[in-house]
């Protein structure tokens, strides 16, 4: 991580601490379940603005497999993590594709939802949209997602 080769994701449940000048996303902790409220996420964002420099971006808060849900959620917050100095990042979940959205709320698009959809068209053309944007582009569990494509078998690893 110190070399530039590799990153971390921080989030509020996983207590990790930020290593200064190592690149890093903060992550909202919603798909394991411990989203902290919106006032103690941007509090914990608060306190590691030092190191928001070396952030790719924050993730809003959403709601798993759910776009309209998430886009509910995370609209307000959005405006609320830029203004702490962070780059805000959408968590792009199931059916987004469906969605009117206002693209210049966010710096980020961080491809969460359900496996298949992350890694079929919508998400595809999604994720090329917010590239022809400048945007940053993320895929959260990029490594269940591959072991997926490769009909993962526990006895080979």
């Amino acid at each position: 991580m110190r070399a530039g080769q590799l990153g971390m994701i921080a989030t509020p449940a996983s207590g990790n601490r930020i290593e200064p000048g190592v690149a890093w996303i903060a992550d909202n902790s919603a798909y394991t379940g411990h989203y902290p409220g919106d006032d103690r996420y941007l509090a914990w964002l608060a306190a590691r603005t030092v190191h928001r420099g070396q952030c790719a971006f924050a993730t809003a808060p959403d709601v798993v497999g759910d776009a309209a849900a998430t886009w509910a959620r995370s609209r307000p917050v959005l405006p609320r993590i830029r203004a702490l100095g962070y780059p805000a990042a959408l968590v792009a979940q199931d059916g987004l594709e469906d969605l009117g959205i206002d693209w210049g709320l966010f710096d980020g698009l961080f491809l969460g939802g359900s496996t298949a959809w992350k890694l079929g068209p919508a998400a595809a053309r999604l994720a090329a949209h917010a590239r022809s944007l400048g945007l940053h582009v993320h895929m959260g569990r990029v490594r269940w997602a591959l072991l997926a494509c490769l009909a993962w078998d526990p006895r080979r690893f």
